[in-house]
């Protein structure tokens, strides 16, 4: 399943299918239940993530206290382009609608295939650095 996930994502349609696979073997699956939050406002992370499955929520709480949804993630979104790409903190904290199935997908992973397949992974290193 993680291959036709990725394989429509835009971010690395430009991959041959051993360039994806290679990624693939590095990519995480994550399970959260309604409710359960994967990153918090503020925390730093280096990890893209792919929806397979369920709807998460980006909340944004103002200093009063008050939520705010800005964006709904659903089967085939993507999140976490610019932590992949510079790490660094989450401008909002990402929660589950319902019960969802995401792939992450580390910086570490990256580098690692970047260093054994650098010619290979330049459309997508510059898509990202283009993001």
């Amino acid at each position: 399943e993680p291959f036709e996930l990725l394989r429509r994502l835009e971010l690395l349609r430009s991959l041959d299918d051993s360039t994806l696979n290679a990624l693939i073997e590095g990519v995480e699956p994550v399970q959260l239940q309604e409710g359960q939050v994967l990153v918090r406002q503020g925390a730093w992370d280096d990890a893209l993530y792919a929806v397979a499955s369920g709807t998460l929520r980006a909340v944004t709480v103002a200093p009063s206290g008050e939520e705010k949804i800005l964006e709904r993630y659903g089967p085939a979104g993507v999140l976490g382009e610019i932590q992949l790409v510079l790490g660094g903190a989450w401008t909002t904290t990402i929660e589950a609608e319902s019960p969802c199935l995401l792939y992450r997908l580390r910086r570490a992973v990256l580098d690692a295939l970047s260093d054994r397949e650098g010619e290979l992974l330049e459309p997508l290193v510059w898509i990202i650095g283009a993001a």
